[in-house]
């Protein structure tokens, strides 16, 4: 076309990655990231209601702490799994994931 302005250069992209696979978040990132949350459970329960009264009670905080973070690591895993996370990104999507299953699971057992 006469007089419109010469187009730039193409540029070359990098070749594809080939034999290389994307990053993704793995399960066990996810949970020691809902682990997080499961030592904040235990800490808080030692600290506001002072020491357990006999191992039964124990092994159930602990025993329901873990199921919840077991479910809470699937859940997050599930939502992030298709590419690399930051552990604290990870971290904080599994806050309020862990503590609602906290409540179903505590308002169920009650």
């Amino acid at each position: 076309m006469p007089g419109a302005p010469p187009y730039p250069a193409a540029t070359a992209h990098p070749p594809a990655p080939v034999g290389r696979p994307a990053p993704r978040t793995r399960f066990r990132t996810a949970l020691v990231a809902s682990a997080v949350w499961a030592a904040v459970l235990l800490v808080l329960a030692v600290v506001g209601g002072g020491p357990l009264p006999d191992a039964r009670s124990a092994g159930l905080l602990v025993g329901s702490a873990l199921a919840t973070t077991l479910v809470t690591a699937a859940v997050v895993w599930a939502v992030a799994r298709r590419r690399a996370r930051p552990f604290w990104l990870l971290v904080l999507v599994a806050a309020p994931v862990f503590w609602i299953l906290r409540v179903l699971v505590t308002v169920s057992g009650s």
